[in-house]
């Protein structure tokens, strides 16, 4: 069965801006029970949505069950990007012939296209793995085990066709049907990349002598993803980030764990286990950490760009 998209997803959005600022949503239970009415409240509540230019980069958490599928919606106006974070996942694409025990892979005018050289990919995604969704549609990942996978899922717009004003009160349905502009043109080359990470074999960036650890998982250069770049953080309990600001991209975390507090212009919100922060462009922010869990995030930069400099302080770091 294939569940239609709006019912497996829990959309997650607290925004840093506005002059009451937002509450933090728990995230909700992913069971399919929920209407799309309910999870577009979740997304919005506490939302000052006047006070934003344009949201570039929107997440969802889902629990995909045994047995169903999710497909995104896809177009050269918006990147789909998927984190496994329990369980697993296969590869299914509904324009190829379905036979037992075949991938996608097999087809010879797709060999090489999304998995690694010198790495095959037989179609599975497990924990840290991530994958791109091309801007065909027809893509699709299945839970062929026998416990619900947990995904994040990332979908991320280019400068000019992100969310804008009232259009995040129906960012659900907005994200059901993405745009369509020939102004989206992505480089011929990007077909040519793995959209595909094994997260294990992704090289961990040892930042300020291994007190931060970065994982990019997804990004331009290397996949494609040019509209969102995805990382994985973990940082020591005591490590704070000054106040610095990202002038032409959108910032947004999903903190998993830790515990402290993120300054976002002239807010304050708490880093707790399961908060979503939003970080508009051009606006000063910095974590300031409690000292008594370690963090880790997920992070995607739209458009990605900012997380390379975890390359170059990685390599100072080290010298």
């Amino acid at each position: 069965m294939q569940r239609t998209f709006l019912a497996v997803i829990s959309l997650l959005m607290t925004f840093g801006c506005g002059p009451s600022g937002p509450s933090t949503p728990e995230p909700e239970s992913s069971s399919g029970a929920e209407s799309p009415e309910g999870a577009t409240a979740a997304a919005t509540e506490g939302l000052a949505i006047e006070a934003l230019s344009e949201v570039r980069v929107v997440f969802a958490r889902m629990s995909l069950p045994p047995g169903e599928r999710f497909t995104a919606p896809v177009s050269d106006c918006q990147d789909v990007l998927v984190l496994v974070r329990g369980g697993s996942v296969n590869l299914v694409d509904s324009r190829l012939p379905a036979a037992p025990g075949t991938s996608p892979l097999t087809d010879p005018a797709r060999e090489g296209s999304i998995g690694r050289d010198g790495d095959p990919w037989d179609g599975s995604l497990g924990v840290d793995d991530a994958f791109r969704f091309g801007p065909a549609a027809g893509e699709g990942l299945r839970n062929d085990g026998d416990t619900a996978a947990d995904l994040v899922v990332a979908f991320a717009r280019p400068a000019g066709f992100g969310f804008r004003g009232q259009e995040l009160e129906q960012v659900s349905e907005s994200l059901q049907a993405p745009p369509e502009d020939p102004a989206c043109v992505r480089p011929e080359e990007d077909e040519n990349l793995p959209r595909f990470v094994r997260g294990a074999q992704v090289p961990l960036l040892r930042v300020a002598g291994g007190r931060l650890r970065v994982r990019i998982l997804l990004d331009a250069e290397r996949n494609g993803a040019r509209y969102g770049g995805l990382s994985l953080l973990e940082a020591d309990a005591d490590f704070g980030v000054p106040s610095h600001v990202h002038p032409e991209a959108n910032e947004a975390l999903v903190i998993e764990q830790g515990a402290g507090t993120m300054r976002i212009g002239s807010e304050r919100f708490p880093v707790i286990d399961g908060a979503t922060l939003f970080v508009p462009d051009n606006i000063e922010h910095g974590l300031e950490a409690a000292g008594t869990r370690d963090l880790r995030a997920v992070q995607v930069y739209a458009p990605s760009g900012p997380e390379q400099r975890f390359r170059g302080m990685a390599e100072a770091s080290a010298e």
